[in-house]
């Protein structure tokens, strides 16, 4: 599809990536944890695992010229730098399933808030959730976003700073 965003080009190359070249594993990082070692181990052990990461990346950077390619897209769309950024960052990666604003905002699923608040990885997306459907609520109710303050209370602020 010519309109697929760069981030899932990048999620496909992923999906390649690990079938093919990475045997099941993600592209390598780069950088290794601090340890207890001699320091020249520790220097060679990094620049091999810095090795890994640049040929993991340049597969990487192949399968996503390849998948632009194929939806019709220019393969020099996406930069090396965005690529690199990706895979340094592959283990981070979460799918968030969420249902469409229309859908909540029609029939909002209460029972389901609710579970997301019983769990602790969830707890701290669904307090941003609770605040923006706060704000939306105040914007609807008053015309006007927190933090917006009357003629009054602006002329109060400015003399007292």
């Amino acid at each position: 599809n010519f309109s697929s965003s760069d981030f899932w080009v990048l999620v496909s190359a992923l999906k390649e990536f690990i079938t093919n070249e990475g045997n099941g594993e993600l592209p390598l990082e780069g950088t290794i944890p601090d340890m207890t070692s001699l320091t020249e181990y520790y220097v060679s052990l990094q620049k091999i695992y810095q090795a890994k990461a640049e040929s993991d990346c340049l597969a990487m950077e192949h399968r996503v010229k390849s998948i632009l390619k194929r939806i019709g897209r220019d393969p020099e769309s996406i930069s090396r730098a965005y690529i690199k950024t990706f895979c340094k960052n592959t283990r981070k990666l979460k799918v968030c399933r969420y249902r469409s604003m229309e859908e909540e905002f029609s029939s909002p699923a209460l029972s389901e808030v609710q579970k997301y608040f019983a769990d602790e990885d969830s707890c701290y997306a669904m307090n941003f959730y609770v605040l923006l459907r706060a704000v939306d609520r105040l914007a609807a109710s008053y015309s006007r976003l927190p933090g917006i303050f009357d003629r009054y209370m602006r002329k109060m602020r400015i003399h007292l700073w």
